[in-house]
């Protein structure tokens, strides 16, 4: 009987000190955050140069992204894609890069995607089941502020290849 009590006792330990070290692991995670690029051609890895310019931006640069959400596949997944480049940015800034997407899913926002200069362009969306086709009316905009100077990318072409080079 002992030893059931035993191993018994032996399991809960066992039991919380592994979701102890899961818990513990977690937390540290929230603080060092890592990424690891195994695709051949580091298609997702910043080039030296743009590391060597984010990290040496003086001031603030504010990244205001403008897109529609819902968009077409496979024009759809470019958001997800932008998102954790720029997450790349900002996470490489030290802080001096401020990112903030700003869905165009109603009026208000329409207006300040129009008052920062990006433009409306149809995409297609074709939907292989119904064999039918649908154009759809898209914002794809990346607006740039950096010592009080704007830029702009007032319409981003679906498939983001080479976007680190446009930013």
């Amino acid at each position: 009987m002992e030893r059931k009590v035993r191993a018994r006792s032996e399991s809960i330990a066992c039991g919380a000190m592994i979701i102890a070290s899961l818990v513990l692991l977690n937390l540290l995670s929230l603080r060092a955050f890592g990424r690891v690029d195994l695709t051949k051609r580091q298609l997702f890895t910043l080039s030296d140069g743009t590391t060597r310019i984010v990290r040496g931006l003086r001031d603030q640069l504010t990244i205001t992204v403008y897109f529609t959400p819902n968009q077409p596949p496979p024009a759809n997944d470019d958001e997800r894609f932008l998102r954790d480049q720029l997450d790349e940015y900002r996470s490489i800034g030290a802080g001096r890069v401020k990112v903030v997407f700003g869905a165009t899913d109603n009026e208000e926002r329409r207006r300040a995607a129009d008052t920062a200069g990006c433009e409306k362009a149809p995409l297609q969306a074709v939907d292989q089941r119904q064999e039918q086709a649908t154009i759809q009316e898209v914002y794809r905009c990346v607006a740039f502020e950096y010592l009080g100077r704007r830029a702009k990318i007032a319409f981003l072409p679906p498939g983001v290849q080479g976007l680190e080079y446009e930013l």
